[in-house]
């Protein structure tokens, strides 16, 4: 008898209670099937479906859907399923799961296991040396590559998807049969992808269009009960889709992009398209017949449209751009409203006749389409994206894209609030009913141009309108010190900095007048190690954990310090290299506290510095910035770089210095941006080597690189989250770590004996330091 055939003969023997009970049974006996610690994968059917049975059976826990089946194929969707699941079991490992499963696609199994080993120490035992877990945690997950030793990060939660390029529109489709609501997002490259809301699962995806899905809409049902999807791009066309097949079904082809639609029913029941394309002609078009022009504005960056219904009954079109254009629709009545600012989108209340407006300054405005403007929500200076309505507890409420945050408005009390948790600007956002059968509250989905698809629901929507909710405030990265002796990691709070001893948990205060801009360890020779960190005084301090003294070290720097790294050479001085405000890179003895070289200003700011010196002393030392270009630099050299490399990878945000001479490797710098893959560099010749480490998605913003035996291996954290560890020699990647957040600062350091590492990954989310086992039978390839 196969292992299904004995979970379906254990489920038969039902006792009475339901569909329900039969799926409990299920899960239990499927759980028991996955419960292995050797590292063996669950029997098929148990890697498809266990969670799904739980979730039916009301049980979906921990105990029925253990750890170890996590990282393997659990029918998806881990995320999706916990939010309609009543199991009141504990779910620690499946919470930790839904922060990384959005990430992970199709990473082999150790990055899968080590990712879900990251969220569950950072969500559960935060702040808590390795030393101190409690002893059934280490081996639930069996052997790995990977051991958490300190987590203090604070990963996204509420990550729906990710998609493979960023979406710019987004619209719900309604349930249909047996499938519950999807969402549709359309993204820069033409694309719609369709996400079934109720398992976070991707359902489909359509090649719509060749330009950007610029908007989606989905009408309102015909006398069938059937919806349509409406898509318009930039690349000239409008679509109409079969919402329910998401089948095309007919197109309208313009001359310039398309900006906005908007959709009824005339006298007849016949659909009516409403479009604004790049001119700002209003278009109006009855598939299949040909389109008709209802008037022509003056042309503005971003026209809108809205079919409103006002208090009388009769149908009011806005057309938005430079001014509000009404028109009445059957008729040729044509009214006209002055804008004091240029509008970019409209979105149409739940009230008869009323409407809201999103401006180019970021302000919002109401209106009645017979009473004119209501009310007005300040802006802020950046232009509103996108703008929707929804309904919570009973009121209409108003949410905004603004910058790489949600306004809340609330009309009928004036009260606002604020969602923030994008890593960049939010592009586009829709509303949806959780569960229509139990009449559950609304939730919000955003998408912004990191990539990600995220859900806010009711709970937090009310309170951002509460007032609970602040922004966290930018902060620098921290950075960790892993040494043989010491393992500290120093974290920038909003008033000073906080030094956590990794080995006994213990937390030092170091209170600072102004905020930290950069923060970086330097290790002297024969002293203790001296954490150093700038601020806005062009001041440069330091602490010193034997003694427990801060002084200021550089009192006299000519600009703020924005990034900066230490170095130590072979029997010579600590050295700092810093780039200031004024975009020129200094070089300090840190010994002496005395400028050793100033270098001329670079054409743009810089955005990293890196620094390493071989065994022989050799020195090496690097800068990169917004102009493209990385640079090398010579202390002897007082004006020029001694090297310029153009990278053609956008903007130069992360560089590593590998000194040494590996395998087939000479030293070499790895720079990444804003494009393309990882690079390296010969750091003699000056020459790319053919070594690209590709897989990175979007901009990396940390890179480092280190040896273990006679290997080089480097480590790139992308925008999405993901770290990626390559063996440098072979551009294998050996590991990919899903975090929840973006990682803005990378530390390794090697240990003097075996085959680990100690990395650290840091950002303004914390900081996470991990211990890597790069001699794994899992890595070894």
């Amino acid at each position: 008898m196969t292992n299904h055939d004995a979970a379906r003969e254990h489920a038969l023997h039902d006792d009475g209670t339901g569909e329900h009970a039969i799926h409990a049974r299920i899960a239990h006996a499927l759980a028991t099937l996955s419960n292995t610690a050797d590292g063996t994968p669950p029997p098929p059917y148990a890697r498809r479906h266990l969670a799904r049975h739980a979730q039916h059976g009301g049980v979906l826990d921990d105990a029925r859907v253990p750890p170890q089946a996590l990282a393997w194929d659990t029918g998806g969707g881990i995320r999706g399923l916990l939010q309609s699941s009543p199991s009141p079991g504990p779910r620690h490992w499946l919470t930790a799961w839904s922060v990384v499963e959005p990430y992970l696609r199709d990473a082999d199994l150790p990055s899968r296991i080590s990712s879900l080993r990251l969220a569950h120490t950072a969500l559960h035992h935060p702040r808590t040396p390795r030393s101190r877990l409690p002893d059934d945690e280490a081996p639930a997950l069996g052997d790995g590559p990977l051991t958490t030793l300190w987590a203090d990060w604070q990963p996204a939660s509420n990550v729906l998807a990710m998609l493979p390029s960023p979406a710019i529109s987004l619209s719900i489709l309604p349930p249909s049969g047996h499938s519950g609501p999807h969402l549709a997002a359309g993204t820069t490259d033409g694309s719609i992808h369709f996400l079934d809301l109720h398992t976070t699962q991707f359902t489909a995806a359509q090649n719509a269009h060749t330009g950007e899905v610029r908007h989606l809409h989905t009408t309102g049902p015909d006398r069938e009960g059937c919806h349509y999807l409406i898509s318009a791009s930039t690349d000239g066309t409008l679509r109409l889709w079969d919402a329910r097949h998401h089948t095309h079904l007919d197109h309208l082809t313009d001359t310039t992009w398309i900006d906005d639609t908007a959709s009824f029913y005339d006298q007849d029941g016949h659909l009516t398209v409403l479009s604004v394309n790049g001119r700002s002609e209003l278009t109006q078009w009855i598939p299949p017949g040909r389109p008709q022009l209802r008037r022509t504005e003056e042309p503005a960056l971003k026209g809108a449209v809205a079919a409103v219904v006002d208090e009388s009954g009769v149908r009011r079109i806005v057309h938005a751009t430079h001014q509000l254009t009404f028109h009445t629709s059957p008729g040729p009545h044509v009214r006209t409203q002055p804008l004091a600012v240029p509008a970019r989108t409209l979105a149409v209340g739940s009230e008869p006749g009323r409407f809201y407006c999103g401006h180019a300054d970021g302000s919002i405005t109401a209106w009645s389409a017979t009473h004119g403007q209501l009310d007005t929500v300040p802006g802020h200076g950046e232009p509103v994206k996108d703008l929707i309505t929804l309904t919570l507890d009973g009121r209409p409420i108003v949410a905004a894209a603004r910058g790489s945050h949600i306004l809340l408005w609330d009309p009928a009390t004036r009260a606002t609030g604020q969602l923030t948790g994008h890593w960049s600007a939010v592009t586009a956002l829709a509303a949806f009913t959780q569960d229509t059968d139990r009449a559950a509250p609304p939730a919000l989905v955003s998408a912004a141009t990191d990539a990600t698809l995220r859900q806010w629901p009711a709970d937090l929507l009310r309170h951002a309108l509460a007032g609970a909710t602040a922004e966290r405030p930018t902060r620098p990265a921290a950075a960790a010190l892993l040494t043989t002796d010491a393992c500290l990691a120093a974290s920038p709070e909003p008033t000073g900095i906080g030094v956590w001893d990794l080995h006994t948990g213990a937390r030092t205060p170091i209170p600072t007048d102004v905020p930290a801009l950069a923060v970086t360890w330097a290790e002297r020779a024969a002293q203790t190690p001296l954490l150093l960190w700038s601020d806005t005084t062009r001041s440069i301090h330091g602490w010193d954990p034997a003694t427990g003294r801060t002084t200021t070290v550089i009192a006299d720097s000519e600009a703020r310090t924005v990034t900066m790294t230490a170095c130590q050479t072979p029997q010579g001085p600590a050295l700092l290299l810093a780039a200031g405000d004024d975009y020129r890179t200094r070089l300090w003895n840190l010994d002496t506290a005395t400028l050793i070289r100033t270098w001329r200003p670079q054409p743009r700011s810089i955005k990293t510095v890196t620094a390493a010196a071989d065994r022989d002393g050799q020195l090496w030392l690097a800068t990169g910035g917004t102009d493209g270009v990385a640079r090398l630099w010579d202390p002897q050299q007082s004006e020029r770089c001694s090297a310029e490399l153009r990278c053609d990878q956008g903007l130069i945000s992360a560089l590593a210095l590998h000194p040494e001479a590996t395998e087939s490797l000479p030293p070499f710098l790895a720079t990444g941006g804003d494009q393309g893959p990882v690079r390296l560099w010969n750091l003699h010749t000056h020459e790319s080597l053919d070594q690209q480490l590709a897989g990175a998605a979007g901009p990396i913003d940390a890179l480092t690189a280190f040896s273990s035996g006679q290997h080089a291996y480097v480590a790139a954290a992308a925008r999405d989250g993901l770290v990626r560890i390559w063996h440098a020699a072979s551009t294998h990647c050996i590991l990919t770590l899903a975090t929840g957040a973006p990682v803005t600062r990378l530390d390794a350091t090697s240990q003097t004996t075996g085959n680990s590492v100690r990395l650290s990954l840091s950002s303004d989310a914390g900081i996470l330091v991990t211990q890597i086992d790069l001699g794994h039978r899992a890595l070894i390839h």
